[in-house]
């Protein structure tokens, strides 16, 4: 039996330059000889001939963009590349805020993305998480310094999901694609969590109480107006719109009922059950010493 090749697409390097930040693109397509070992190539997402080289030979490919500028270039490059050389599946990492309505221009341009992949003829498989775990991370400092996780975000409810967790479905699902094309699936943690819940479990884990600071709008975009985000990264995390429904609506795409059977799809495909907020901060500051 030959095996498939595939190919995974990702940011490894940012940097800049004068036509923008330039992706180096770590390309992995393992060989069917049992001796040789996966190669690696670098390339730019954007450049169509790079992305060509490296699609020769491939079968299944996952596609995954930095929240930066080019997604839509990036993404359209991709398809073009993979139905010219004759891939048969690509798994999409998109986000489960992508709505053509949706405030946030980032969202609107992920959804965009999916219909640009749709039209593509090529069999695809979406993957719409809710916030990965491991974000929680950027609160570190806050956490351990002031014991407090600053946010504007009321209390809308998420469930965040474990990186892990997410690839597990991803390598199912390019491994054996055939009953997974033509799905959009919703991988979440167990639980939906306001900000105060998560606060709480911050605290049990690391044995001192944890207060969330819920933020007036114009204070946070000020406070990230003075933070080292980019502009792309300030509009996609203020894109729910400043009032109390903008902000609910913006937390409550993440709730895992909220794409009816999306969440148990996910968890079939992965054959587990996914960790949630306590397991996954108990497992990370036994490794990390991050707070």
């Amino acid at each position: 039996m030959v095996q498939p090749a595939i190919m995974s697409s990702g940011s490894c390097s940012v940097e800049s330059s004068q036509y923008g930040p330039s992706f180096s693109t770590p390309i992995n397509v393992p060989s069917n000889s049992q001796n040789s070992a996966p190669r690696s190539l670098l390339g730019d997402l954007r450049d169509i001939e790079a992305v060509r080289r490296a699609m020769r030979g491939i079968t299944r490919a996952y596609f995954v963009y930095p929240l930066a500028e080019g997604l839509l270039e990036a993404l359209t490059v991709f398809a073009v590349s993979a139905k010219e050389t004759g891939v048969e599946c690509i798994v999409n990492m998109s986000q489960i805020t992508a709505r053509a309505d949706f405030p946030s221009q980032v969202a609107r341009q992920y959804w965009l993305g999916e219909r640009v992949l749709d039209w593509s003829g090529i069999g695809v498989i979406h993957l719409e998480p809710t916030i990965f775990m491991e974000n929680l991370l950027v609160y570190a400092d806050a956490i351990r310094n002031q014991s407090k996780i600053f946010l504007p975000y009321g209390q809308g409810k998420s469930a965040p999901v474990c990186a892990e967790d997410v690839a597990r479905v991803i390598v199912s699902v390019l491994v054996d694609p055939a009953l997974h094309v033509g799905e959009t699936y919703v991988p979440t943690g167990p639980r939906s969590l306001n900000m105060t819940e998560m606060a709480a479990i911050f605290g049990r884990v690391l044995g001192k109480p944890i207060e969330y600071v819920d933020l007036p709008i114009a204070q946070w975009t000020q406070a990230m107006a003075q933070s080292q985000m980019t502009p792309y990264d300030r509009i996609s995390l203020s894109g729910g719109g400043s009032s109390p429904a903008g902000r609910a609506r913006r937390t409550d795409r993440h709730r895992p009922a909220n794409r009816g059977g999306a969440t148990e799809a996910a968890r079939r495909v992965r054959r587990r059950k996914p960790r949630g907020v306590w397991t996954r901060l108990r497992w990370r500051t036994r490794r990390v010493r991050s707070f």
